[in-house]
């Protein structure tokens, strides 16, 4: 156990979370993201200053996170390139952290891969991308958590509804 399972003390209004292979993340509503488990590869060190967060994704051992003016900031381990962000990536609007690889997908539709290729992960195929991507509504965003004694996390459930147009109604 390297503390991955231990939520901190005090963590509460958390809007998002994504779970490395030792490690845990949660975003709060302020944009602030809150890490915790293993810190082998300074996985645990959201970089100082870090704010304006919109989504978070955990990878093996490094982490992603997505910032409201569409910009991908990243941390942790960087053995194949993983959290080498790509010079001059904007317009993201999801992001993915694998094991060993990253990908966002940006709000005209094209996917950006970057780390280890070795099994063609970042080999996006030509002309691939997102037929109509969505933007996120934070009021459609649904999260259930479920703890067994408030302090160790047992599941989550986190829904998301994508919509072409933010000020669409959705019944």
């Amino acid at each position: 156990n390297w503390g991955q399972r231990t939520v901190p003390t005090g963590l509460d209004s958390v809007i998002a979370i994504a779970a490395g292979a030792l490690h845990s993340l949660a975003l709060k509503p302020d944009g602030r993201v809150v890490a915790w488990g293993q810190n082998t590869y300074r996985q645990r060190n959201v970089p100082a200053g870090l704010k304006g967060v919109v989504a978070i994704s955990a990878g093996g051992y490094h982490n992603l996170a997505l910032r409201e003016n569409g910009t991908v900031v990243a941390w942790g381990r960087n053995n194949d390139g993983q959290a080498n962000v790509p010079s001059g990536l904007t317009g993201v609007t999801a992001i993915f952290a694998g094991g060993f690889h990253s990908i966002a997908l940006k709000s005209d539709g094209p996917l950006v891969a970057w780390g280890r290729d070795s099994d063609g992960q970042v080999s996006i195929p030509e002309g691939m991308q997102v037929a109509q991507p969505g933007i996120i509504r934070p009021d459609l965003l649904q999260i259930k958590v479920q703890a067994n004694d408030g302090a160790n996390l047992v599941a989550a459930t986190i829904s998301v509804t994508l919509v072409d147009d933010p000020d669409e109604d959705i019944d």
